[in-house]
Formats: C-alpha cells, structure tokens, sequence
C-alpha cells in the first residue's frame, strides 16, 4: 500500500500536467469549432487534476480559503437559487443554477491545484502554451490577410464585408486571455521580448479579426496594470473604490441618465462596430430601466432570455435595431442586477473586491501583480461589454486560464 501511494505520489502530477499542457492546445484550438466544446474538455481536465491531487489535499483546500470569500460564495449560490421562485422560467433558472454550480466545482479543481501541484512540469506546460498560442494566432492572422483560405478549406466559411471572420472571436478572446500567463511565464524567465512579442501578436491578431472589445480591454488592462501597481500602498483600496462606484452606478448611469440616440446619431451607419454600439446601448438602456423596477430582488435567475420577448428597440437613425434583449443584455453588470437585484449585485460586488484586495496582498513579486492585474481587468471588460455572466465556456476557459497563471506563477520553482 505505500509503495502504491508513493508511485501515486510520482506519477499522479505528471499525468496531470500532460492534460493541462495538451489542453493548452486543444483549447484555443478547439475554440475555433466549437467553442462550447470547451466545457466538457475543461470537466475532462478537473477530473485529471482532481484525481492527482488527491481528495484530502482539495477539502484542506476549501478550509484554507478566507471565510468572508466562502460565506460570500455561499450566500450568492443560496441567492441563486432563492430568486428562481420568481423568475419567470424556473426550469430553467434550475438548470441555469446547476451550471453555475458546476462552474464552480471546476474552479476549485482547477485553481486549487495549479497553486501547488505542477511545480516540476510548470515550465513544460507554458511552454507548450505559448507554442500554441503562437502558431493559433499566426493561423487567424494569416487566414485574414490570405482572404480565407483556411476558413474557406477547412471551415468551410468565406469571410465576407462586412463582418469578416466573426467565427474567430471565441478563439480570438480565448488567445487574448491565454496571451496574460503566457507573457507573465516568459517575463520570469528573463524573456522580456518574447513577453512583449506575447502580448503584442494578440493586439495585431484581434486587429485583424476585428475583436475591438478585445483591443480595448487588453490596452486598459495594461494601462490599469501599471496604474495598479505604481499606486503601492494606496494601490487595493483605490481600486475597490473606483470599481465599486463603476458597479454600482452602472444601472443609473446606462438607465435614466443615458439617452441612446443622443449617441447612437453620431454613429456611422457604414461601420459594422459603431452599428453594434449603437444596438448595444439600446440594449443597456432597456436592461437598466427594467431593472429599476423590481432593484431589491430581481427578475430572477434566467430572467434575462424573456424579458425582451416580443419587445424590439428602434433608433431614429437606424429604425428597428432588434430585440431589446437577445438572450442576454452582453453586459454581465446589468444581467446581475436585471436577475438578482441589488442584493445578489452586492455579493458579486464583495467577491470582487476579494480578488482585488487578493492582488494586493504583499506576497507578489512585481511583475507577478502587474500581469495579474492586467488580466483581472481584461476579463471584467469582457464580462462588462460581450459575454453573460452565465456564459458555460466562457466561465470554464476564464477558469482554466486562471489555473494557467497560477502555474505561471510557480515556473521558477527549481526542479530537481
């Protein structure tokens, strides 16, 4: 029995950050098929990790994590599950909380983990994963400039005016979130060009795909990252200032003082991004004002996929724009204030500004807190202008890629 225990002991990390190295290409990669995909290849992985780690290891685990993120947790889950006596589906809100509770067993599988368990292979995996994030944005940059051929022979899609190649996005936004561990990874091991060369080739490839949410978030998430970090001491509580007053303002501000089409006339009518700018703050306009009107409690959990049936948004300058909200607002701010209210808003809120006060903490190394920071804010805008808060494989790939930075962080442990 001990000699099984101690060959469990060698072998178990080592099959455990193969799946975690060949996920760091299947997952990017199978993004650009399918990226619902991801789910099942994440639970795949958990299941790998899970094992390796050993159930008593997980439990320790839970019990290490800080009380006021556990109740927090808890009671956001128990919120959750509270609001669906209102919504206006309960089925479906039931499979919905289901989801979200798997997501975050993944999380714990996953995270957990990545913190302690892949000290001796830590290099091999971000290796692999900046290989991979490499040739993938090679492959999308290249499909572009060559009019398709890769798109065309082996997705059998053309990339035609005006959207292009909009089925890269979910690869594209995986890549930019992948490219924060990757850089991180490449900066501690004393590469600092192929850092930048990192985090510059997912700017030019979202450029060329036409992912402007993700430019934008990446190009804040720096600017922010380095703001964070100059600020020292002061650097946690400006930053749960400033986001605090951003979240809780975002139903007033994008609902009774925003006035969309004193925005949307000055948009082009010719570009395809300024047209989904101007869909999207009608959007958040309905989403806010029909939030207003049930804020303590919500609409319930799911409530988003029928409160806009039967009701369309126009614009003087464009007419009928489309639904007022088309399963969810693409805002995961408003869906969280729109389904559970303020309460459930207030929770989220808190376990936020457990992350922030996280990164904060004395125990980072600079460049460790800069990349970190970077990639916290690039995720929350693209929570805050794309994704629903209860997106399946958008929450499972921000947890893996969050397990990919813990291992970053663990890449110059010696080996021996």
């Amino acid at each position: 029995m001990t000699n099984d225990r101690g060959l469990m002991s060698l072998f178990a990390p080592k099959i455990a950050s193969v799946g975690f190295a060949i996920m760091a290409v299947v997952l990017p990669t199978i993004a650009l098929f399918n990226n619902r995909a991801i789910v099942p290849f994440c639970a795949v992985l958990a299941l790998i990790v899970a094992w390796a780690w050993q159930p008593g290891n997980i439990w320790a685990h839970i019990r290490s994590i800080s009380p006021v993120t556990r109740y927090s947790l808890a009671g956001l889950v128990v919120w959750m599950a509270t609001s669906i006596a209102w919504a206006p589906d309960p089925g479906r809100s039931l499979v919905t909380l289901g989801k979200l509770t798997a997501t975050a067993v993944l999380a714990l599988a996953l995270i957990g983990p990545a913190s302690r368990l892949f000290d001796r292979f830590a290099r091999q995996i971000l290796w692999t994963a900046f290989g991979a994030t490499t040739a993938l944005s090679l492959l999308l940059i290249g499909d572009v400039y060559s009019e398709g051929v890769f798109s065309l022979n082996v997705l059998g899609k053309g990339i035609h005016a005006p959207y292009g190649a909009f089925w890269f996005k979910p690869a594209a936004t995986a890549l930019a979130i992948s490219a924060w561990p990757v850089s991180m990874f490449l900066w501690r091991q004393g590469h600092i060009a192929l850092s930048v060369f990192s985090i510059l080739l997912s700017l030019v490839m979202m450029q060329a795909i036409g992912v402007n949410t993700g430019m934008i978030a990446t190009i804040v998430g720096l600017v922010s990252a380095i703001v964070f970090y100059q600020l020292r001491a002061w650097r946690t509580w400006v930053a749960i200032g400033l986001l605090s007053a951003a979240f809780l303002a975002s139903p007033v501000i994008l609902g009774p003082l925003l006035q969309p089409e004193k925005v949307t006339s000055e948009l082009s009518l010719l570009s395809p991004a300024q047209n989904s700018i101007a869909y999207r703050l009608h959007i958040w306009h309905f989403t806010a004002n029909t939030f207003l009107e049930k804020p303590l409690g919500g609409w319930g959990l799911g409530a988003s996929r029928h409160l806009g049936d039967g009701q369309n948004v126009y614009d003087s300058v464009r007419g009928e724009i489309g639904e007022a909200i088309p399963l969810h607002p693409h805002n995961s701010v408003l869906q969280i204030f729109l389904e559970l209210g303020v309460i459930g808003a207030l929770l989220v809120l808190a376990l936020i500004g457990r992350i922030i006060l996280r990164l904060g903490r004395a125990d980072w190394s600079p460049p460790d807190r800069v990349f970190a920071f970077g990639m916290f804010v690039t995720i929350l805008l693209f929570y805050a202008v794309s994704f629903s808060a209860w997106s399946s494989w958008w929450n499972a790939f921000v947890c893996y890629a969050v397990a990919l930075f813990c291992i970053a962080r663990r890449s110059q442990i010696e080996v021996e």
